[in-house]
């Protein structure tokens, strides 16, 4: 608040061997620079890269920051991320477990969660949210190969037993008949 620019504010304590805490290291970091990193991981289109407390209020999003900053994530994220960190008031903890959440813009993604640092240190959470019909479209696009490879192969089985039994059988038995 000092510098009047958005920070996370992070705090230490300095322990000495009682036990008995004799300082503490602070920093701030500019949200801008969370941003310029944030901008630097490349994603598939449509996905979303959130960073919330513990509250679920946004301070860094992609795309678009600067409109979602401060914002709050919609309720049912918020009730996935609280399950999947084992913060405070969640219910059914399901760590490590990637989320299927229908957005606010009506896009379905699947989310996956991660805490920034130790829970008792930070009430950080990042979530990447990728639309299911990107993943799906993968697997449909894989499918659609392996099926017309099987095809393929059919195809070229059904004609060498074709050209096969013309040759070795119906041949054979036009010429026993003809002689016949």
């Amino acid at each position: 608040r000092v510098i009047r620019k958005p920070t996370i504010n992070l705090t230490y304590p300095v322990i000495d061997r009682s036990g008995d805490v004799v300082a503490v290291v602070f920093a701030a970091m500019d949200l801008a620079g969370l941003d310029t990193f944030v901008n630097d991981i490349s994603m598939p289109p449509g996905s979303i890269l959130e960073t919330a407390d513990a509250s679920g209020n946004l301070i860094s999003r992609r795309p678009d920051p600067e409109r979602w900053f401060g914002k709050r994530i919609s309720p049912a994220l918020l009730a996935a991320l609280r399950s999947q960190s084992g913060a405070p008031g969640a219910q059914n903890a399901q760590h490590g477990r990637a989320v299927v959440v229908m957005g606010e813009d009506g896009v379905e993604r699947l989310h996956a969660f991660a805490r920034v640092g130790a829970p008792a240190l930070t009430e950080y959470t990042v979530t990447i949210g990728v639309p299911t019909a990107t993943i799906t479209q993968v697997a449909r696009d894989a499918q659609l190969m392996s099926l017309l490879g099987l095809g393929a192969t059919t195809l070229l089985a059904l004609l060498a037993a074709w050209l096969a039994g013309d040759k070795l059988i119906v041949r054979r038995v036009r010429n026993l008949t003809s002689v016949a």
